[in-house]
């Protein structure tokens, strides 16, 4: 028994010392060390290369948000803001809404819908991005008309008008005019917008952000007016992130 127990041992010290070789790190002057069990092993670490972990950052991020471009040849300034979630730091999806600031009874516009964003470096100080806001708004313009008649009759005051009867920013129908003539008349119409956005976020701390932008509004459904409407616009916002990781 005896005998057995030390040819035990004996066989066990070599499968011991070849574990504890693996675990033992390399020396100091970063040269291999001699044993080929404990350089098998390093080898083995190094051609894996260095592990990286990164945070992933998930969370809301509400921004106040200012448009300028033109709206019927003229400067148009509009405020706003947009929100959502950004998830892995790299991809919003949300919500926006802007109103023109500087209108007046003859020229107004308001839109929103959904906003989609591709994010890039945003957890460096400087960051861009690719937005698209799809929705649907209304404006208010004015427009020269001659040649029309806007009888008072028993089916209402601009029944020959059709679609085309003329409103105040309120939705209020003008008082009738009898009789042929030429004169402004303003119109109240609703369109579907596009607007693709390239932006440019400097990272102020770690949950603020200062966002340029410069995108193009796409209208369609407003008839005659969607030239009016469509444009290049730049703009400036300030991005808040709360919660989230």
């Amino acid at each position: 028994m005896r005998a057995a127990a030390v040819c035990l041992c004996a066989l066990a010290l070599p499968a011991m010392a070849a574990a504890q070789q693996i675990d033992i790190p390399p020396a100091s002057d970063g040269q291999f060390p001699s044993q080929p069990a404990q350089a098998v092993a390093v080898a083995q670490v190094q051609a894996q290369g260095p592990m990286l972990v990164e945070r992933v950052h998930n969370g809301f991020v509400f921004a106040p948000d200012f448009q300028i471009g033109k709206v019927a040849g003229r400067s148009a300034r509009f405020a706003g803001a947009y929100g959502g979630w950004v998830f892995d730091n790299r991809l919003l999806i949300g919500a926006a809404g802007y109103g023109l600031t500087n209108g007046s009874r003859t020229r107004g516009m308001a839109y929103g819908g959904a906003l989609v964003e591709w994010l890039e470096r945003r957890h460096d100080w400087l960051g861009f991005g690719l937005r698209g806001l799809v929705g649907f708004g209304q404006a208010t313009l004015a427009s020269n008309v001659s040649g029309l008649t806007y009888p008072f009759d028993a089916d209402g005051p601009y029944a020959s008008m059709g679609a085309f009867a003329p409103y105040d920013q309120f939705g209020r129908g003008y008082p009738p005019v009898v009789g042929p003539g030429t004169g402004q008349v303003v119109f109240r119409r609703d369109f579907f917008i596009f607007e693709p956005q390239v932006d440019l976020s400097m990272k102020l701390a770690p949950r603020l952000h200062l966002n340029w932008g410069v995108g193009y509004r796409t209208i369609a459904g407003a008839g005659s007016f969607n030239s009016q409407l469509r444009g290049v616009s730049g703009s400036v916002g300030l991005e808040f992130g709360f919660g989230g990781s």
